[in-house]
């Protein structure tokens, strides 16, 4: 039972700094966040904040299509779990309508 302990805090701690990282990157280049968020997200595919963080990036980075294809997976895991979800619209900062607009 102790390993099994320590091997959780050890994965949890892990994230903290994943998320810590990620944050920083943000500040002076948000792609380089993209693998660190796409890791979190392979370790917690319920991890919505991630999620929303990956979809933003990308969509700013001019990744439309990527972005698109999070969303929808962002869409397909919440409702796993029953968690309010944001259109794509919410989540890019109304970027969709004055791109189409």
């Amino acid at each position: 039972m102790y390993a099994a302990d320590v091997r959780d805090e050890l994965h949890g701690l892990a994230g903290e700094v994943r998320r810590e990282l990620v944050r920083a990157l943000e500040v002076d280049d948000p792609e380089r966040a993209v693998p660190w968020l796409l890791g979190l997200l392979s370790d917690d595919p319920y991890d919505e904040s991630s999620y929303q963080r990956l979809i933003q990036i990308l969509y700013a980075a001019g990744r439309h299509g990527e972005a698109r294809r999070a969303h929808r997976r962002y869409l397909i895991n919440m409702s796993e779990i029953a968690v309010p979800t944001h259109s794509f619209a919410e989540l890019v900062g109304g970027a969709v309508e004055r791109e189409h607009g």
